[in-house]
């Protein structure tokens, strides 16, 4: 992550705190220390220090020096040179905090894929009326990949078993299709996208009951 990220200054730096702040180990008095320095910052006090601190808080000078000292020794603070001038930043933090998001968002779009691809697999297999090959499920899991949604996909199922064609190639071939439609509606292009062809050639291979054809 780099702070040229769009999301990096969209995403709520107090909100992430708050969020994440007992799963990075923090206490209280230590976010709250980040709170009141991330208030300063935007009221333009350039270069926060304990004493500055004090005045907007309860906690002993002490006590707040001691955290200010733990945020450096974690780097998740820093005193930089600008101009001349040195200030304060907690950019570090920040971009600590928008990791542990992209982590999330990832976390909780892999845990979507893989309930939708579970509803998918069981739902080919029913219909296909046997389990599916390592190869198949890994296609499966390509299409999820690409862009295809667990509806798109159950209906080139449908549309495979009413042709009596019940095989991942075949599915495969009618969501190319369905690519190609899309494109030529949206943009003219009469293809499918290249990181979809590159894969047909293994699809190429399936017989109808996910075997290897040999020819």
């Amino acid at each position: 992550m780099t702070p040229m990220d769009p999301l990096f200054d969209a995403v709520d730096f107090r909100s992430l705190l708050l969020e994440h702040y007992k799963n990075l180990g923090f206490d209280e008095p230590f976010v709250m220390v980040l709170l009141m320095m991330d208030q300063l910052l935007r009221q333009e006090n350039a270069f926060i220090t304990p004493e500055l601190l004090s005045l907007k808080m309860k906690l002993p000078l002490a006590d707040i020096d001691a955290i200010l000292v733990k945020l450096l020794d974690k780097n998740l603070i820093e005193y930089v040179n600008e101009q001349g001038k040195t200030i304060t930043s907690i950019r570090p933090i920040k971009h600590l905090l928008h990791k542990q998001f992209q982590q999330q968002m990832i976390r909780q779009t892999q845990e979507v894929n893989l309930e939708q691809g579970k509803n998918i697999f069981q739902a080919i297999e029913k219909a296909f009326l046997r389990t599916l090959s390592p190869l198949e499920v890994s296609r499966i899991r390509d299409w999820l990949n690409f862009g295809y949604t667990e509806a798109m996909i159950l209906d080139v199922l449908n549309e495979s078993v009413y042709a009596h064609k019940k095989s991942i190639r075949h599915m495969d071939k009618l969501l190319q299709k369905l690519t190609i439609r899309e494109n030529i509606q949206r943009e003219g292009t009469p293809g499918p996208s290249q990181d979809h062809r590159s894969v047909q050639s293994d699809m190429d291979l399936f017989t109808h009951d996910g075997s290897f054809d040999k020819k």
